[in-house]
């Protein structure tokens, strides 16, 4: 009989972290969030530190149906979603999100530099798609971006246990892109997913700021 593979985890007791393995990193789905991808951005940036701030523009590869949108629209930030699919009417309806979102209704392979804004400080991903699907699209867009990127925010997919062994090697395409600070992690609300962040120099310096 073919068991399922053991996982086991440990994290570092440092000033500021508390006993529990990412309790600190839990959020709460708001009633209007079209997905739980609201969820799963709020916990990378608090895992992160990520210094987003109102008015920076964020790009959203996968955004349908708006969850991880939805919780960057709160914090202020102006985004492009690209996705083929429909988008949730709250990510121009809720009157805090104040027409802040724009939807570039692609896939990935249609999307022009024309239809994104001239400068991005953030870029996030999170489609139904392998890492070798989506780490190029990341790659495309962070050559578009790179005078302009803070930072990025990835979810990639890992249906199958056996893909883990090549994060590692996912780490080091982003680093490759000019990030810092890289690292993985799977948090409270992924599934068969892991979470990479990444800093560039402009975000380094803007982090190390604000903390």
């Amino acid at each position: 009989e073919e068991r399922s593979p053991i996982l086991v985890g440990f994290h570092q007791h440092a000033r500021g972290r508390r006993t529990l393995n990412a309790s600190e990193f839990l959020a709460v789905l708001p009633p209007a969030s079209p997905s739980r991808a609201y969820l799963k951005i709020e916990q990378a940036i608090a895992w992160g530190r990520l210094p987003l701030r109102a008015e920076d523009r964020a790009i959203e590869l996968g955004s349908a149906p708006g969850g991880a949108s939805f919780a960057l629209l709160l914090r202020g930030l102006e985004v492009w979603g690209i996705d083929p699919g429909a988008m949730d009417p709250v990510v121009w309806s809720d009157p805090r999100c104040e027409n802040r979102f724009h939807h570039v209704k692609k896939a990935f392979s249609g999307v022009l530099r024309g239809d994104l804004p001239a400068q991005a400080q953030w870029l996030a991903l999170d489609i139904n798609g392998p890492a070798r699907v989506s780490l190029p699209y990341v790659e495309t867009l962070a050559g578009w971006f790179s005078e302009s990127l803070l930072g990025v925010i990835l979810t990639l997919k890992v249906n199958d246990p056996k893909n883990a062994k090549h994060l590692p090697e996912w780490l080091e395409r982003v680093e490759t892109l000019g990030f810092r600070q890289v690292r993985a992690a799977q948090l409270p609300s992924h599934k068969r997913e892991v979470c990479i962040v990444g800093l560039s120099k402009k975000g380094l310096l803007r982090g190390s700021s604000t903390h």
